[in-house]
């Protein structure tokens, strides 16, 4: 683990997404901006945008939930331990704070403050 770097998280990364990889990253980059950008117009995560990027949020991550164990070539039946239950509710938080980011981003520019 000493010679974990961002190089070889870039490798990593770079190895898993292949030809996805920089089309992920400038995506990523678009909507942290968007988000933030939206952020600035809202005056903070607040409102009825905040509310309905919330809702969507949890949406996705129960979808994200749903779809993982298949995802992964696997079924419900194959969650055994506690890491398991751990890493699938990693996998909800994830697509909750993403998908809900995304949605306040996109409902926040696309509406007046």
């Amino acid at each position: 683990m000493k010679d974990f770097s961002f190089i070889s998280l870039y490798a990593i990364t770079h190895d898993m997404l292949g030809m996805w990889f920089w089309p992920a990253v400038i995506a990523g980059a678009v909507i942290a901006l968007a988000f933030l950008l939206a952020l600035l117009r809202q005056r903070g995560f607040r409102g009825a945008a905040a509310r309905r990027a919330i809702v969507i949020g949890t949406a996705g991550a129960i979808a994200a939930m749903a779809i993982a164990p298949f995802a992964t070539q696997a079924s419900f039946a194959n969650l055994h331990g506690a890491a398991d239950m751990v890493t699938l509710a990693l996998i909800g938080l994830g697509a909750l704070i993403g998908v809900a980011v995304t949605a306040y981003a996109a409902i926040g520019l696309g509406r007046p403050a």
